[in-house]
């Protein structure tokens, strides 16, 4: 029984802590507009600078774009790129102002079919298959490791690109199976569900101190 609470304990502690660590980059959030088309957008390509869970995420290569045609109901302003003679580029860049752990994006692909590669500045890389999904939603790609830059690209050879991302996952638990990896949902709790979480852990050592007496 002993050795159940101290495992109970541990699960408790390390989801708060994935949970405070979690952060995700919503450009609906950001107060972010732009035009809705790649022709209108000026300058091009845009650099973002974004703060958020204590580190600068600084995005490059894209333009945001608002309202654009075959968005998913639920988004407004995302940031992209594609190949129309306006200075963006294939990939698209986030550095951040210190290493984070695990990165994910969603993207919204703007070819018949293509795949992608999210890679590091370390040498990580990690390729998926993406179908044409501009009206039909979003798909959710990263990689698992630790690095200060990443890039998200298409790879299409000489082929036009076209994609967006939105909603960047990073100091994300994950969950690997074979060579897929998918972030867990985690998010930061309300002070309330810190509090209980305290009480909770706070009753769990009290009930095992007078077990020991």
């Amino acid at each position: 029984m002993k050795i159940l609470s101290n495992t109970f304990l541990f699960a408790l502690v390390s989801m708060a802590a994935a949970s405070a660590q979690a952060t995700t980059i919503n450009f609906d959030d950001q107060g972010l507009i732009g035009p809705g088309t790649f022709v209108n957008a000026t300058p091009s390509p845009q650099t973002l600078n974004i703060a958020a869970g204590g580190v600068l995420a600084t995005f490059s290569g894209g333009v945001i774009l608002t309202q654009t045609t075959d968005l998913p109901a639920n988004v407004t302003s995302i940031y992209g790129t594609a190949d129309f003679g306006k200075g963006t580029v294939n990939p698209l860049t986030v550095t951040f102002s210190q290493a984070v752990q695990n990165i994910f994006f969603d993207v919204l692909n703007g070819q018949s079919a293509a795949t992608f590669s999210v890679t590091d500045n370390l040498g990580n890389v990690q390729v998926f298959s993406i179908p044409d999904n501009l009206s039909s939603g979003m798909i959710t790609i990263g990689l698992v490791s630790t690095a200060t830059t990443f890039q998200i690209s298409q790879n299409n050879g000489s082929s036009p690109f076209d994609f967006f991302i939105d909603n960047i996952h990073f100091n994300e638990a994950a969950v690997c199976t074979g060579d897929s990896c998918t972030p867990v949902a985690t998010s930061v709790p309300e002070p309330g569900s810190l509090a209980l979480l305290a009480l909770g852990l706070g009753g769990l050592a009290a009930t095992r101190k007078r077990k020991q007496a």
